[in-house]
């Protein structure tokens, strides 16, 4: 797996508290506001899904779909400890709204959707090239893996900050500019 890089906002910190984007001063969470679902073994479950695809040629369907459960199980609880965690919350608050939607886009992306179809298709182009052993496509999908997870969390947390996340400041803005 990639190291870390404390570079990406999502990693790190709340798309509610992020700054400006100033790239002489990249964002960096406290001390304590660890990420216990981006930071540590647990984030491992997202990625269930790519070692699911990468045996798809070897093993039953249901097994595969199985794989795709467990990652979107991930992701929905790093969501909800997400929400959970807004500083200073009591009840249901355009902060958490902003956190759950932030959270379940970014890891949807980059834990599921991007990766596991990326997968798919090298295991798939693998398969059509291989003529060695019926195994090859599988160890080719699970030998990309730890080459694709930096550039598509990379990639999504870009995607995220010039399609996503200006829409959150924006309503905010026009919001406080009406009371």
């Amino acid at each position: 797996m990639a190291p870390r890089d404390d570079s990406i906002p999502s990693q790190s910190q709340s798309p509610a508290a992020l700054p400006s984007s100033d790239a002489s001063a990249p964002p960096v969470a406290p001390a304590h506001d660890r990420d216990k679902f981006r930071e540590m073994p647990v984030r491992l479950l997202g990625y269930a899904n790519e070692v699911g695809e990468s045996f798809r040629p070897l093993v039953p369907r249901w097994l595969v779909n199985g794989s795709y459960a467990l990652s979107g199980g991930y992701v929905l609880t790093d969501t909800a400890w997400r929400v959970a965690t807004v500083p200073g919350q009591t009840a249901l608050t355009r902060e958490a709204a902003v956190e759950a939607c932030d959270t379940l886009v970014w890891q949807a992306l980059a834990s599921v959707i991007v990766p596991g179809a990326l997968i798919n298709r090298v295991v798939w182009a693998a398969g059509r090239m291989s003529r060695g052993p019926r195994w090859m496509p599988t160890a080719v999908g699970l030998g990309c893996v730890p080459f694709i997870v930096g550039p598509i969390d990379h990639g999504v947390n870009y995607l995220m900050d010039v399609g996503v996340r200006p829409f959150y400041s924006k309503g905010k803005d026009s919001r406080e500019s009406s009371d």
